[in-house]
């Protein structure tokens, strides 16, 4: 579901970079066509607009292949005056490049950024790079999301320690849903398979109340994600949540966007980002960066790719890894603490959580849930596809990621019909028939963080 920050705002706004204020960056930002191995330098003007000095100021490393050349500029600049800054662009490969030009200065003790965008493509005058960026919707069910030895991919040991609280958590789901529920077209992220070597570059910038990004995507705090590959296929989930993935086979990576969407320019915006290594553990520590509330596009700052079911793997007859769940009981606090003052989480997998409900009877985010390995799943009248996701319930469990309205597993999303999930949407029905009494939650490492 939608990640909340509501109170949370309040940590960070002292540490908000302004924009602009009296100050401009003039000069062109396009600088076009670039044989690879050559370069050109554009000289771009820095102007105070204003009657009042400028202070402190300094220009920030640019990504490559841009370069700062020589500026004229010092650490401070008078009313209505200007300094240069030369900046050169030397692309190294045949594809778009997409950065910003940033000048932190300070105004009358207050912090501001000014921001220039530019753009350049590198060209060659030999045959087109062979390869395409755009690889489809589609991995082979074998294929490995996280190492061996991530928390996603472990199978759960017989007679795993529970929750002293179990039975009463369990118990307090029943009364808020009837079974087993998914997300399959709608209120999930599709997942774009892109090479990356291929696809064009795209700015994404932070629509947030904070205008930021957690530190893996925006480690200068500018809210502007740059050079994201982005083929022009991409589209994300069309509710209010809008999460995307796109999965990078060439660089072992995927980026994830929350609340995104295209703009008329070809750049994209989002509420939240992140990256995750294909290769890595599929978590990071509780409560973990400056900003650790924007860990993640999900309630409790893990993955979307984690858990997340796809057609192969129904088709294939088999799912090789836990699952995702929401629920609508997820505990902020297990006894009450003054109000907001007190997050707990399960560590792994959660990093954050946007639970907020308060007693032993509900249910951490990060927190595991089991379906009963001994229950005969014969016994229950479920359709092929529904069994394939219980005996993965059974094996593997879920590990609760969000809040949501129902106990629901969440699905790739390939659109609207007809799509491969066509032949199995009337048998993942069959869920509801799993008995939520039937679950049990295992015993985690509780993680607690008290503000003051």
């Amino acid at each position: 579901m939608k990640k909340k920050f509501s109170t949370l705002l309040l940590l960070s706004l002292y540490q908000m970079p302004m924009a602009d204020a009296g100050m401009a960056i003039d000069g062109n930002g396009a600088f076009g066509k670039v044989t690879v191995g050559q370069n050109k330098i554009v000289q771009f003007t820095i102007r105070n607009t204003g009657s009042t000095y400028l202070k402190n100021i300094t220009i920030p490393s640019i990504a490559a292949p841009w370069s700062y050349v020589s500026t004229t500029c010092t650490t401070t600049l008078a009313s209505y005056k200007s300094c240069a800054l030369n900046v050169k662009f030397a692309p190294t490969v045949v594809r778009s490049y997409a950065s910003t030009v940033k000048v932190r200065f300070k105004q009358s003790s207050i912090s501001y950024v000014s921001n220039k965008a530019v753009t350049g493509e590198g060209i060659t005058s030999g045959p087109p790079p062979v390869g395409k960026c755009y690889l489809g919707n589609s991995i082979p069910a074998e294929y490995a999301v996280f190492s061996p030895t991530s928390p996603w991919n472990k199978v759960i040991p017989d007679n795993p320690e529970l929750s002293p609280y179990s039975v009463a958590i369990m118990n307090n789901l029943m009364g808020y849903t009837s079974g087993v529920s998914s997300n399959i077209n709608l209120w999930t992220a599709p997942m774009h398979v892109i090479d990356s070597r291929y696809c064009p570059r795209k700015n994404v910038y932070s629509i947030d109340m904070d205008g930021l990004f957690f530190e893996t995507v925006d480690p200068d705090e500018n809210g502007i994600v740059e050079n994201v590959p982005m083929p022009v296929e991409a589209w994300a989930d069309p509710t209010e949540d809008g999460h995307m993935i796109l999965l990078d086979v060439s660089e072992r990576v995927v980026y994830e966007l929350g609340a995104a969407r295209k703009r008329s320019d070809g750049h994209w915006e989002a509420q939240s980002m992140d990256k995750w290594a294909l290769d890595g553990e599929g978590y990071r520590a509780a409560f973990s960066g400056k900003y650790w509330w924007k860990s993640g596009v999900r309630g409790a700052g893990v993955p979307f790719i984690g858990g997340l079911i796809r057609p192969e793997e129904i088709a294939a007859g088999v799912i090789r890894h836990t699952l995702a769940v929401s629920t609508p009981i997820n505990q902020l606090q297990e006894v009450g603490n003054g109000g907001w003052g007190r997050w707990e989480l399960c560590s792994p997998v959660a990093s954050n959580t946007d639970a907020g409900r308060v007693g032993t009877q509900y249910i951490p985010e990060g927190a595991q849930i089991q379906l009963n390995p001994t229950l005969n799943l014969d016994t229950l009248g479920l359709s092929p596809a529904a069994k394939v996701v219980a005996v993965a319930l059974q094996r593997y469990g879920a590990f609760v990621v969000d809040n949501g309205p129902e106990l629901i597993t969440y699905f790739q999303n390939l659109g609207s019909s007809p799509n491969a999930w066509d032949p199995y949407l009337a048998q993942l029905g069959d869920l509801r028939k799993i008995p939520l009494s039937q679950f049990r939650v295992l015993k985690c490492n509780k993680k607690i963080l008290q503000l003051k």
